[in-house]
Order: C-alpha cells, then sequence, then structure tokens
C-alpha cells in the first residue's frame, strides 16, 4: 500500500491519495465502502472527484474511489485543522 499526501498552495486542508493491489471490481469497491461508511455521518463517497473547497471548515471527509488495471486508488480529502489535528 502506498500513502500519498499531496502538497498544494492551501491553507488548510489534506488531500490524500493511497494505492494498492485490489482484485475487486470498481462497483464492488463502491458498495464495500458505502456499506461499511453508512453509520459514519461526516464521512461521504462520491463518484466525482474530490476537492479541498468541500471540506474546509466542516467535519467532513470525502472519499472517491478510483480502479487503474489491478491498482485500486483511494483519493480522500478532510479538513486537518479541525477535529483531525486535536
Amino acid at each position: 500500500m502506498s500513502f500519498i499526501p499531496w502538497r498544494g498552495d492551501f491553507t488548510r486542508g489534506i488531500f490524500i491519495s493511497s494505492q494498492l493491489s485490489c482484485d475487486l471490481s470498481l462497483d464492488e469497491l463502491n458498495k464495500l465502502y458505502e456499506d461499511f461508511y453508512s453509520g459514519h455521518p461526516f464521512t461521504h463517497l462520491t463518484k466525482e472527484a474530490v476537492f479541498l473547497k468541500q471540506v474546509v471548515n466542516t467535519n467532513k471527509c470525502i472519499i472517491q474511489l478510483e480502479k487503474v488495471g489491478r491498482q485500486l486508488v483511494v483519493h480522500s480529502v478532510a479538513d486537518n485543522l479541525l477535529k483531525g489535528a486535536s
């Protein structure tokens, strides 16, 4: 598994991409993540690209899954200066 925090010209928030080998289809993975996070009010799954503007000054974490061959890429954004910083 690779964990890649993105560095950019932004004052708050963190953009992370994690990558691992996975044989499940994207549909199966989306269902798995939706089921797991269904009881987590601040974690949201989307099929669209994620942007820091979606989470700044909120408790939200937004996750987007991408499949490239056998590689699963999990993109996530969160405002790391709120509860995550404590």
